[in-house]
């Protein structure tokens, strides 16, 4: 990988992976909230808030 020795680059990688991997898994979770508004945005209208907060 890159040049380097696997002995050297699966370590490196691993590493890299598991710091990486909560922001990754944070990023995840609110894109999946942010695309839902969005699916309900266009779905329901501009109003689909008000109205819900309203009900």
């Amino acid at each position: 990988v890159y040049g380097f020795p696997m002995e050297q680059a699966l370590p490196a990688a691993m590493i890299i992976g598991t710091l990486v991997d909560p922001m990754a898994t944070l990023l995840n979770a609110n894109g999946d909230v942010v695309s839902a508004m969005l699916v309900t945005r266009i779905e329901e209208g501009k109003k689909w808030l008000s109205e819900e907060i309203a009900a």
